[in-house]
């Protein structure tokens, strides 16, 4: 995801690295329908959109993804299936956020593509994004000599609000959210 909203005169950004030293924490926040996510820039909460382009904006009919500094209107639901989040814009499409084997940015695509007979395309070209727990005791987990092999910990299958993860996908190596002003 390479996206970026303004706010105040302030530019937000998202983006990923293979460093976990340089990932954010991502928190969820319990909002009607489900959950929101959110970082902390600076001390001002940064949500993490999901939404359907609609009709007259560039890219009408899919997904897309933004950064805004208002709780989303729109709740994500967790997708015990893929151990990932959803935003479902009317009952038939469902979007999730993470990237394809050929991107090392994240992005917006529609479910389809990681279920039913497409099941098996999870972590084969089609990676769903993950929290991933961070070490016990809410410790920054050890930074490894090798940056291009960071650990920090499982995935996270049952998801709790007001808790921090880390944000990110499994291509082989594993990539997190960074997120900044």
């Amino acid at each position: 995801f390479n996206g970026e909203t303004e706010s105040a005169s302030v530019t937000y950004r998202l983006a990923t690295t293979e460093n976990v030293a340089e990932a954010v924490d991502v928190y969820l926040e319990e909002v009607a329908g489900g959950y929101a996510l959110y970082f902390m820039n600076g001390e001002t909460k940064t949500y993490i959109r999901v939404y359907h382009r609609t009709d007259g904006d560039p890219g009408y009919g899919k997904g897309s993804l933004e950064l805004v500094t208002s709780a989303p209107a729109e709740a994500l639901s967790y997708f015990e299936d893929a151990d990932t989040f959803i935003y479902d814009y009317d009952g038939n499409n469902a979007y999730y956020m993470g990237t394809y084997s050929t991107y090392t940015t994240f992005s917006v695509s529609n479910t389809s593509y990681i279920t039913g007979d497409k099941a098996a395309n999870i972590g084969v070209t089609q990676f769903p994004a993950y929290l991933y727990e961070i070490a016990e005791g809410g410790d920054e987990p050890d930074v490894p000599d090798v940056p291009d092999a960071p650990e920090a910990g499982d995935v996270v299958t049952a998801p709790e609000a007001e808790t921090a993860y880390y944000l990110g996908v499994d291509i082989g190596n594993k990539l997190y959210i960074t997120g900044s002003a």
